[in-house]
Parts: C-alpha cells; sequence; structure tokens
C-alpha cells in the first residue's frame, strides 16, 4: 500500500543559515590583546623620542662650552681705572688701557681734566656721549680708541674740544656726517678708524674734507665707487683700509692705476691688482 501521508519539501528559494561566528568572549579578549600592543607600541615610540630630545640637547651644552652656556663674568674697571691712574699721576706713565674690564660714563669723571693722560684705551663697557664730556676735557688727550661705545653726531661734536687728538678709533659709533664735519677743526687727526650703523656712502664727503688724514680705516661702511675715489684723492693719505664696503672691482682698478703709492686693504688682505701686494700672516 502506497503512503500517502506528505512529507515536506525543502523550499529552494531560502537562504542558507549563516555560520555561527566567535563567541562574545573571544572577540573580547582579541579587542583587549590589540589595545595593550597599540598601547605598548606608543609607550616604546615615546620611549624612543624622549632620547631623541635628551641626546640633543646634551649635544648642545656640550658644543657650548663654558663660554656660551654661561653668562660671562663682569669684571668692574673702576678699581683698575684708578690703579693707573695713580700712575699716570706719579709720572710713571701716560696711558689709561682698559681690555676686558666695563667702565660707566660716571667712573671716567675721575680723569677730568687730566693733563698727564695722553693715551685713553678703553676695550670695554660702553661709554656715551655722557662720558665723552669728561673725555674732551683732557687737553693732552692724543689717542682715543672707545669699543662698543655708541658715539653719536653730538659725541663728535665735543671731541673737536682736543685739539691734540691725532688718532681717532671708533669702530662702534653710531654718527653720520654731520658728527664728521665737526672734526675739520682738529688740525692734528693724523688716523681715523671709524665704524657707524648710521652712516651712509655719502659719509665719504665729510671725510675726504678731514684733509689733515694720513690714514682712514672705515668699518662696514658702503663705500661706493665714487667714495672711494674722493677717500684716495685726499693729499696726505698714505693707508686706507676699508672693511666691508661697496667698491666694485672696477673702483679699485681706478684707484692701484691712479694711486699707486697708496698702501691699500680690502677686507684685511690685498687686492690681486695691487701693486704692493704681498702675502699676511
Amino acid at each position: 500500500m502506497t503512503d500517502t501521508s506528505e512529507t515536506p519539501e525543502q523550499d529552494s528559494t531560502c537562504e542558507p543559515e549563516a555560520s555561527p561566528g566567535p563567541p562574545a568572549t573571544k572577540r573580547s579578549r582579541f579587542r583587549r590583546y590589540a589595545r595593550r600592543r597599540w598601547l605598548l607600541l606608543a609607550s616604546a615610540g615615546l620611549l624612543v623620542l624622549a632620547i631623541v630630545v635628551v641626546w640633543i640637547v646634551d649635544q648642545f651644552w656640550v658644543s657650548a662650552g663654558p663660554d656660551q652656556g654661561q653668562v660671562p663674568e663682569i669684571v668692574d674697571g673702576g678699581p683698575l681705572l684708578d690703579a693707573q691712574l695713580e700712575a699716570v699721576n706719579a709720572g710713571n706713565s701716560e696711558t689709561i688701557f682698559l681690555d676686558e674690564a666695563v667702565l660707566s660714563d660716571l667712573q671716567l669723571q675721575p680723569l677730568a681734566g687730566n693733563e698727564a693722560v695722553e693715551v685713553l684705551r678703553l676695550d670695554g663697557g660702553k661709554i656715551t656721549d655722557r662720558g665723552i664730556e669728561t673725555i674732551a676735557s683732557l687737553p693732552n688727550l692724543r689717542e682715543l680708541r672707545l669699543r662698543h661705545s655708541p658715539i653719536s653726531d653730538a659725541g663728535l661734536e665735543q671731541l673737536a674740544r682736543c685739539q691734540s687728538l691725532q688718532t681717532l678709533n671708533l669702530p662702534h659709533a653710531r654718527c653720520t656726517s654731520a658728527g664728521i664735519a665737526h672734526l675739520q677743526s682738529l688740525e692734528r687727526l693724523r688716523n681715523l678708524r671709524l665704524g657707524s650703523s648710521l652712516a651712509r656712502p655719502s659719509i665719504t664727503n665729510a671725510i675726504a674734507e678731514l684733509s689733515t688724514l694720513r690714514s682712514v680705516h672705515l668699518i662696514d661702511i658702503p663705500v661706493s665707487d665714487q667714495g672711494v675715489k674722493q677717500l684716495a684723492a685726499m693729499p696726505l693719505l698714505e693707508s686706507l683700509y676699508l672693511d666691508g664696503s661697496a667698491v666694485t672691482d672696477v673702483g679699485w682698478r681706478w684707484v692701484f692705476r691712479m694711486h699707486p703709492e697708496l698702501h691699500v686693504h680690502i677686507d684685511q688682505a690685498h687686492h690681486d691688482h695691487d701693486p704692493h701686494r704681498h702675502p699676511h700672516h
């Protein structure tokens, strides 16, 4: 006998059953492992960065050395000035020379009117126009050198009182042509060494008027070709030193051709076409 009971058939339109995923606990462990790995990598990266920064800082201080990494000691020039002034007053010297010691305008006052001081060289500190008032009172001063001192046109006007002045050395002045014009009254002035952040090429007009000069040394002043021609034509000039000028090769060739008698230095050396060229040591 045939069995007439129905057997259910599988519907061919049904989607296959999805395969079961990993248990929730396994997924949690995977996330924790990934997070720990990321944290370890980040920590290692920060550690390497810290080591590199420490190394760079250490190398900087080593290369800086004690002179650059530390504040230099300031030496008060007052006692040194007093000692040298005592020697001058005793007739044992005519020179006041302070190298690295620092002096102020006020500390110069004991020099006022001293007839025995003939040479004053101050390489430390910063003397201003106020200090020039004291220096200008030295009746027999023949040489003055002031480094790191921003002497202005007003200061040069006061220096014009030093009628015995022969050598003036102001490598860090802040003067212009107007200040140089005051020096025309110094009939004994022979040597001028000057640097000024305010100087323009036209300052050579004023310097060329200082007809008593034998030696001119200009530092970082933009002297032009026309300016160097003015200087070279000065009637008594024997030595011309220009550092950091704007003179071209054409200008220098003119100088050597027209004034071969001049002793010329360009940036502390001789030009290739200088007829007096010789090696410096």
